[in-house]
């Protein structure tokens, strides 16, 4: 055997030593760098109570508690988790980790900014200035393979940290849903939601969002929030305390073979335009019927659902190029994205501070009269209040209230419009009993709370 071969194989496990050595000392950097801006999140309030298990929700409405991570986006104390963590909540408090020149953690009160069910974000808002920030990754450039760091307050343990790799970068998980997420094998648990995914750089690059298990434990099935698509959402809850989303005016379908065939036509895939809004953006853009979209800013388009996960990347006002096959030659259309049309969303581009506010519960609300009740079709009665949105400046009072419920009565006492609903809101005293009667959406129930 050669003197240097056996040399080698002497060295090698100094070597690997080595290197895992450099690999734990970037890790133990990368935790005490990025710990400080993660939170746990304490959320107590009414809702409907589990009954029988995790999966089956019972109709009552009763006291819950939930607990999850945050983490910190904006030195001024913005925080993004999970709108799971403080849903149907009365109170929420955050702990924040300890700062230079403290030691431990102080648990403060924490104001919901806003909430988007889509993406199962929210934005919290602390009295706290000059914290650490995590600064915003670039998800689009993710690869599979690549290591991932999760931190958060899994079953209530602070300041865990767990390592792994990105199972996908891409995860889609049901066809008709435009919504995908970052994948990865990191150890999430019940109490990770809301808390942040790093790479090894320390940029934020995902939002812990849920597990798929069976055992109710992690089985190496996490989802988190690209990051690009969170800082979307955290900008619009800033701004306005809600999304609005965009759309083109326009139906679509996957192109195949078999339709190219029948319809005579070389394109055999891509997204063919089955039908144009009147009067929406991609008529006014000049995209027709049988047009086939191949590509959306310069990314190909393959079909349908890929059209749908991009445009749901886009908000009001922006402008989106498409690339279109029509009668079998290419060109470009550049179409404007207008607001989506949905009830309470166009509810709330309609209200004012000065004209809607419930200041008492720092909610915008408006009559259900003849107007509103063509936005929200099928309401059960023809009077009431509906909430068009959370006034996002306001610290008030926290109920189970939501954007695009009706109140028909407060204490069995009925609603009829929006004067009664204030002075009803002006007559509670800490310690007194609330009860909502509420239509949300298309049933009714009881909300219950106590006026703190």
């Amino acid at each position: 055997m050669k003197p240097l071969f056996l040399l080698s194989l002497l060295l090698a496990p100094m070597a690997f030593g080595t290197e895992l050595r450099g690999l734990s000392a970037g890790l133990e950097t990368l935790s005490v760098t990025v710990s400080p801006s993660v939170v746990e999140v304490a959320a107590s309030g009414y809702g409907p109570l589990q009954d029988g298990g995790p999966t089956k929700v019972s109709a009552v409405v009763g006291r819950h508690r939930s607990t999850g991570s945050g983490v910190i986006v904006d030195p001024n104390g913005y925080i993004l988790t999970n709108a799971h963590v403080v849903a149907n909540t009365q109170r929420v408090r955050v702990s924040i980790p300890e700062q230079a020149g403290q030691r431990g953690s102080a648990w403060v009160d924490a104001k919901i900014v806003g909430q988007d069910e889509e993406t199962d974000l929210a934005l919290l808002k602390v009295e706290r200035t000059g914290l650490p920030a995590l600064a915003f990754g670039n998800s689009e450039v993710l690869k599979q393979g690549q290591m991932v760091v999760a931190l958060g307050s899994p079953m209530g343990l602070k300041n865990s940290m767990t390592m792994g790799v990105l199972s996908s970068a891409q995860r889609q998980l049901r066809e008709e849903d435009p919504m995908t997420y970052l994948q990865t094998d990191a150890t999430i648990n019940p109490g990770n939601s809301g808390g942040p995914l790093v790479d090894l750089d320390g940029r934020l690059i995902g939002i812990n969002t849920f597990i798929m298990t069976q055992s109710g434990g992690s089985e190496g099935l996490g989802f988190a929030i690209p990051s690009n698509m969170a800082a979307g959402i955290y900008e619009q809850l800033k701004a306005n305390g809600r999304v609005q989303r965009g759309e083109i005016g326009a139906s679509l379908q996957n192109m195949t073979p078999v339709l190219a065939a029948g319809l005579d036509m070389r394109q055999s895939w891509g997204a063919i335009v089955t039908d144009v809004t009147e009067k929406g953006a991609a008529a006014a853009a000049g995209l027709q019927p049988k047009d086939i979209i191949v590509a959306l800013d310069g990314k190909p388009v393959e079909n349908a659902t890929q059209f749908a996960m991009g445009i749901f990347r886009h908000r009001a006002g922006e402008t989106v190029k498409l690339g279109v096959v029509r009668n079998g030659k290419p060109l470009e259309i550049q179409s404007a994205v207008l607001p989506k049309v949905d009830g309470p969303g166009q509810l709330a581009k309609k209200v004012s501070a000065e004209q809607n506010l419930v200041s008492q519960i720092g909610l915008l609300c408006v009559d259900v009269d003849e107007t509103t009740m063509q936005m929200l079709p099928g309401l059960r009665r023809p009077f009431g209040v509906i909430v068009a949105a959370r006034a996002p400046s306001v610290s008030s009072q926290q109920t189970p209230l939501q954007q695009g419920d009706v109140v028909y009565a407060i204490n069995g006492k009925l609603i009829p419009d929006l004067t009664a609903f204030r002075a009803a809101m002006t007559s509670f005293k800490p310690g007194d009993p609330v009860v909502f009667e509420v239509e949300r959406p298309g049933k009714v129930a009881l909300l219950e709370f106590e006026w703190e």
